[in-house]
């Protein structure tokens, strides 16, 4: 509930006001109620709106993200992966976890560029369905492993993609196709296509031994890195899981994962009802939650704006103001995401009104 002016603590309006006053570079008032002429608005910082994307270095970081970064990125660095090794950054949309990701890319290749680590990118996002994903995700392992390979092996791998996204879907579903009455032509699709690859020279798991012998065999690791895994649709994320959990697990290949774990069991447990977390568990072997921001640094970076586009309450006001941000906005702010939504908002909306509303009942 909203407190009224007649309720509201001295410690409350001292650290509502010491707050703000700190971000505006001023000193503490001697009277808190000193009447001055309404502050005009001040106008849109540079560069207007800003923008959702991800950060890329240290020096943007505002919300403290960088140092659970560069510190799991010292651990990829120094991590050994004879067997191949799975990361993985847990948060919920919003917390921040691409620009985590891009920062610890960011230090592998600044801080640790003498480690022998080679990155990859794999954007499941840009595949339409889990057969065009299975045969990208071989391809861009030849594009960027292969390349240290010999020749036989890079047609090992893309020969995995293509076997795998071929037998995938009828593998995936032959179950249901025995079971169903009217499968006559599915069942000889399917029956052609057991002939096909009864035909072929060597086995999936032939073919998988001679890439994983390639990769044992030498000293650079390979970190690829798979981000918001938890926006695909059910069954693309569950191929993303299948494949690293599978023929994607190689020697000296490190994967570093991001996405939101309680989404993704959810995802799970449509599929696969019995098997919940223990299936990220077979796969993750290293899982680190994003630590949340500061709730004050996010509060900071929203009053920041405020000053910079509103322009400040004048005293009277100031009391009633932080309060009404306290009670009613700072509670929605948790994430980074959300700041930013609020500052745009700020930024889109305040000059058609400024004229008009008292910047507090704007605020709510």
């Amino acid at each position: 509930m909203t407190r009224g002016l007649e309720t509201i603590t001295p410690y409350i309006v001292e650290k509502n006001m010491n707050l703000l006053n700190r971000l505006l570079g001023r000193k503490q008032p001697d009277v808190l109620n000193q009447q001055q002429p309404e502050a005009e608005p001040a106008a849109p910082p540079d560069g207007g709106v800003a923008s959702d994307s991800p950060i890329i270095s240290p020096a943007q970081d505002v919300f403290g993200i960088d140092p659970f970064a560069r510190t799991l990125a010292a651990s990829i660095a120094k991590v050994g992966a004879k067997d191949g090794l799975v990361f993985a950054i847990n948060g919920a949309w919003g917390s921040g976890k691409s620009s985590a990701v891009n920062l610890v890319v960011h230090h592998l290749g600044d801080e640790f560029i003498d480690e022998d680590i080679v990155i990859v990118t794999f954007n499941p996002w840009w595949f339409s369905d889990a057969e065009a994903l299975t045969v990208s995700f071989f391809q861009e392992l030849r594009a960027s492993v292969g390349k240290s390979l010999s020749e036989s092996a890079r047609e090992a791998m893309a020969s995995l993609g293509n076997r795998l996204s071929a037998a995938g879907p009828f593998l995936g579903g032959i179950a249901s196709l025995i079971a169903t009455p009217a499968a006559g032509a599915a069942v000889t699709g399917a029956s052609s296509l057991i002939d096909k690859f009864t035909k072929l020279d060597s086995t999936v798991q032939q073919e998988h031994r001679k890439l994983v012998d390639a990769l044992a065999s030498q000293t650079t690791r390979f970190l690829i890195v798979i981000d918001d895994i938890d926006r695909l649709s059910t069954d693309d994320a569950l191929q993303v899981f299948k494949l690293i959990k599978s023929v994607g697990r190689l020697p000296n290949v490190i994967y570093l994962l991001a996405f939101d774990r309680n989404l993704a069991e959810k995802m799970i447990s449509e599929r696969f009802p019995a098997e919940g977390t223990s299936y990220l568990d077979k796969i993750v072997q290293g899982a680190f939650d994003l630590p949340l921001p500061d709730r004050e640094d996010l509060q900071s970076q929203v009053l920041q704006v405020v000053q910079d586009t509103m322009g400040s309450p004048i005293e009277s006001k100031m009391v009633r103001f932080m309060n009404l941000f306290y009670d009613a906005v700072a509670p929605f702010l948790s994430t980074p995401r959300d700041a930013v939504r609020l500052t745009n908002a700020i930024r889109v909306s305040w000059s058609a009104v400024s004229g008009e509303v008292d910047r507090a009942d704007y605020l709510i």
